[in-house]
């Protein structure tokens, strides 16, 4: 096992980094997309919703606040994915 360390040659600087932002930008991504599906989920819950109350300050809740978010999420997530 000492023998092993000796000759084992350190991992360059600039690889560390690498996995380090590699990790991150993943990182950065599921974030994302977890924030857009659970955005887009409230939006589809408030469109059941409404179909069954009847009500339409429910609607212009979800057009108002929810919508924009999902789109923007969304858009976002498809920019950070190159070639999506």
């Amino acid at each position: 096992m000492e023998a092993d360390k000796k000759f084992r040659k350190p991992r360059p600087f600039w690889l560390k980094w690498l996995v380090r932002l590699v990790c991150a930008y993943i990182g950065l991504l599921v974030v994302v997309l977890a924030a857009a599906i659970l955005s887009m989920s409230g939006t589809f819950l408030l469109v059941v919703l409404e179909l069954f109350v009847e009500n339409d300050r429910l609607q212009e809740f979800n057009y108002q606040y929810f919508v924009p978010m999902s789109e923007f999420l969304w858009n976002l997530f498809t920019a950070l994915v190159p070639g999506l």
